[in-house]
C-alpha cells in the first residue's frame, strides 16, 4: 500500500483476461484448459489485491480451437499495447476507472510440472485443452511402463473410440491413436525419458514388449 501510494496517478497493470475472471498467475493457461472461445486484456489500475483494482480498458479476442498459450500471448500482446495506450490517454484526461463487478470472479493459479500429468479417462476434448495450455510450459506427460513419456504432438481424431479404452493405443501411420474417456487422440510426436524426440510408430516399433500397449 505504501508504495502504490507513491506515485502521483497510481500505477497501472496489464493483465491477460477479462477481470474479474481469472485473476492469477495463469489466466491464458486457465482460459484454454477450460474451453474458453473468448478472452481477452484488462488494463487496471493497481490496489492492494490480487488483480482486484478498478478497470480502464478492456479488449476482447477470440480463441481459435487450436490455439496454444505461446499462441494466444502473441494476439494478448499486440491487444495490450492499444489497451495500454488507451488507458494512457484516459488518465491524462482524468478519468476514473471502474470498479471490477462482484459477479464473475474466478481464479488461475500458477502450475507446477506435475500438472502436465495426463489422465486418460478425462475426455479427448479436455486433454487436448490440456496440451493447448501446459505443452509450452510446464509440459505434458504420460507415463509407460513406469518411465515418463513427453507428449510433443497431439490433436484430436475420429477413430472408433469404441475400440480403445482409456489410455490404450494402436499405430496409425505415423502416430499413436490412444483412447481416452470419450473419444480418441493422435500423439505424433513424443519424447521417452532418457531418449530424443520420435515418432509415434518409432515409439511403437521400439518396445520390447508390445502387449504393454497402454499409457498410464
Amino acid at each position: 500500500k505504501e508504495v502504490l501510494s507513491k506515485p502521483k496517478l497510481g500505477a497501472i497493470n496489464l493483465h491477460y483476461s477479462l477481470l474479474p475472471a481469472y485473476r492469477g498467475a495463469a489466466p491464458v493457461q486457465w482460459a484454454l484448459i477450460n474451453g474458453e472461445e473468448v478472452t481477452g486484456v484488462t488494463v487496471f489500475k493497481l490496489d492492494v489485491g490480487m488483480d482486484t483494482g478498478p478497470i480502464y480498458v478492456q479488449k476482447k479476442v477470440r480463441i481459435d480451437s487450436n490455439d496454444s498459450t505461446s499462441d494466444l500471448i502473441a494476439k494478448l500482446n499486440l491487444l495490450g499495447i492499444d489497451a495500454i495506450m488507451e488507458s494512457i490517454e484516459l488518465i491524462e484526461k482524468g478519468y476514473e476507472p471502474t470498479p471490477q463487478p462482484d459477479l464473475g470472479v474466478s481464479y488461475a493459479p500458477k502450475f507446477t510440472k506435475i500438472d502436465g500429468e495426463v489422465n486418460w479417462k478425462d475426455s479427448a476434448v479436455s486433454i487436448f485443452n490440456k496440451f493447448r495450455a501446459l505443452s509450452d510450459n510446464p509440459g505434458v506427460f504420460t507415463r509407460h511402463n513406469g518411465l515418463k513419456i513427453g507428449l510433443n504432438e497431439l490433436s484430436l481424431n475420429d477413430f472408433d473410440s469404441r475400440l480403445l479404452l482409456p489410455g490404450k493405443f494402436v499405430v496409425s501411420g505415423e502416430n499413436l491413436i490412444v483412447g481416452t474417456g470419450s473419444d480418441c487422440l493422435s500423439v505424433s510426436r513424443l519424447t521417452p525419458e532418457g531418449r530424443k524426440l520420435m515418432s509415434g510408430s518409432d515409439f511403437f516399433n521400439g518396445l520390447p514388449d508390445k502387449l504393454v500397449d497402454y499409457f498410464g
